[in-house]
């Protein structure tokens, strides 16, 4: 064979590749879509954190790798975690309303009643209320 054909070849396998690679991202966004609401890499979600939250285990406009959560998967105190919660916008005008906000912060209490207490490292208090398992959606595995 010569070169033309050899690198047609090789252009054809990387473009099949490639495609493959394309249809299987996918399918798997669609898939951890409709089953856990968030769309992930076979469970896996690069996260930005654009606060000082978490100083010092993760510094401003960082990105984090976030676990999406399955019904077997523990948490613990120490963990650091991604929750939902609603946050109500323009309060006390006409044009009030809410929207759903992700923060990643750490768990530092489980309360015998499941609920999570929740801080970030460098806030003061503890977020309220407490949290429930059904909120919790990532639980961070990589850090910078």
């Amino acid at each position: 064979m010569n070169l033309f054909v050899k690198t047609n070849m090789f252009v054809f396998f990387l473009k099949t590749v490639l495609i493959l690679f394309m249809v299987i991202t996918m399918i798997s966004l669609a898939v951890t879509k409709m089953t856990t609401g968030h769309a992930t890499f076979f469970g896996i979600k690069p996260i930005f954190v654009p606060t000082a939250s978490m100083i010092p285990a993760i510094t401003p406009f960082s990105i984090v790798i976030g676990k999406a959560l399955t019904a077997e998967d523990e948490l613990n105190v120490g963990d650091i975690v991604v929750y939902e919660k609603e946050q109500v916008l323009f309060a006390g005008s006409s044009a009030e309303s809410t929207q759903k906000v992700q923060i990643c912060h750490r768990i530092v209490d489980i309360s015998k009643d499941g609920k999570y207490k929740i801080k970030g490292d460098s806030n003061y208090g503890a977020d309220e209320p407490k949290v429930d398992r059904e909120q919790i959606i990532y639980k961070i595995i990589w850090k910078p």
